[in-house]
């Protein structure tokens, strides 16, 4: 099973992009409150896979995290 950090909640874009990303596999959606928080789940666990966002039409780039 993919193990798979996402910033946000069950249900947001990334969760659903993930589970369109991973369409047919069974993943496990790690729900963190930053981008940070994404990339220490990758950093303590090189198995964890990362989805972020790279642009937001309502909050514009979200480069910083990169």
């Amino acid at each position: 099973m993919k193990r798979i950090a996402i910033q946000g909640e069950l249900g947001s874009f990334h969760d659903i992009t993930a589970h369109q990303y991973f369409e047919g596999e069974q993943i496990e959606i790690i729900c963190c409150a930053t981008f940070e928080e994404v990339f220490e789940n990758i950093k303590r666990d090189p198995t964890v896979i990362g989805i972020c966002a790279l642009e937001n039409t309502i909050a514009a780039v979200s480069y910083t995290h990169l």
